[in-house]
């Protein structure tokens, strides 16, 4: 699975009128929506090599992404139209004043399963008691059992999220899978399969 590291820069010289742009359009927020995006990001750079794509938009006072464009190489390429694509269908949070913003997506290629070093996974224990305290911040999503499957990757991002059982489909399964992607696990030599079962209530 190829990483995949983000960095926003804004185009707009906020410094000139930052009184013309919402509180929803800040850089943090910006950022918060591009990290939920990033796991369909990582699917369309999965076969790429070691490179950057860098993606032009504007998010329009609506909230809604116009005028995408992404430069280089994968201009014209499955990669750049599948990055161009997912960046289109993103909604963020309504304007006085459009924001035009350059995003640098830095792919790293290779199988992060390829480890030359043979390096070892994050301890179970360790990862269990992450788990728990990760649960707690699960509550906020409902109630029941949501069984989960992910990989956590050597960086210590969460991905290949797969949720089953009777929330696979629903807004409880949907709501622990998006918080699993943006959870943090510290970095380990190699990927680490994790099998959890969550037990909201």
């Amino acid at each position: 699975m190829t990483r995949l590291t983000l960095i926003l820069v804004l185009a707009v010289a906020l410094g000139s009128a930052p009184v013309l742009a919402g509180p929803e359009l800040t850089k943090a927020y910006i950022a918060s929506i591009l990290k939920d995006a990033k796991p369909d990001i990582d699917a369309c750079g999965a076969s790429a090599a070691k490179d950057v794509v860098k993606v032009h938009f504007v998010i329009a006072t609506g909230g809604d992404v116009r005028d995408v464009r992404v430069d280089g190489k994968h201009a014209k390429d499955a990669v750049g139209s599948c990055v161009k694509k997912t960046i289109a269908a993103l909604r963020f949070g309504p304007s006085l004043k459009a924001m035009p913003v350059n995003i640098a997506f830095h792919f790293e290629g290779g199988d992060a399963d390829d480890d030359p070093s043979g390096g070892k996974r994050l301890d179970k224990k360790e990862v269990s008691d992450l788990l728990k305290v990760l649960a707690t911040n699960m509550s906020s999503c409902g109630t029941g059992v949501v069984q989960s499957k992910f990989m956590i990757q050597p960086n210590g991002q969460v991905r290949q999220v797969k949720i089953e059982g009777d929330h696979a489909d629903d807004q409880v399964g949907k709501c622990v899978s998006t918080k699993l992607t943006r959870a943090r696990f510290p970095a380990a030599p190699a990927p680490t399969p994790v099998s959890h079962e969550f037990r909201l209530e």
